[in-house]
């Protein structure tokens, strides 16, 4: 989907038509708007996997328990993943409390 929307962009830049005619019918804005939202998903999903990283090597835990944690953590405080990812890379560990209340839900 990532290069879709990138050929597409930069097919319409270059004045290029595609032979699936979807170049005439996408405004560049909305190919400009779709990139950028793919871009920022790329950067939460590396800090999501170095936060899960992170709490592999600390818990002696494998990439789905990490993840797993991430998850349940997020969903019990209310946050997107990604926030509770970047305060693990902050700290990088669980923040205080955070493991604790992980700990109780296991």
């Amino acid at each position: 989907m990532t290069s879709e929307a990138l050929t597409r962009l930069l097919g319409r830049q270059d004045g290029q038509a595609t032979s699936n005619g979807l170049i005439e019918h996408t405004s560049t804005s909305d190919l400009s708007e779709e990139v950028a939202q793919l871009r920022c998903a790329l950067m939460s999903n590396r800090r999501i996997s170095m936060a899960m990283g992170i709490l592999m090597r600390d818990q002696n835990i494998d990439e789905s328990q990490a993840f797993i944690c991430l998850r349940r953590v997020s969903q019990d405080s209310n946050r997107k993943l990604r926030d509770v990812a970047e305060d693990v890379i902050q700290h990088r560990r669980f923040p205080p409390g955070m493991w604790r209340a992980e700990r109780l839900h296991s």
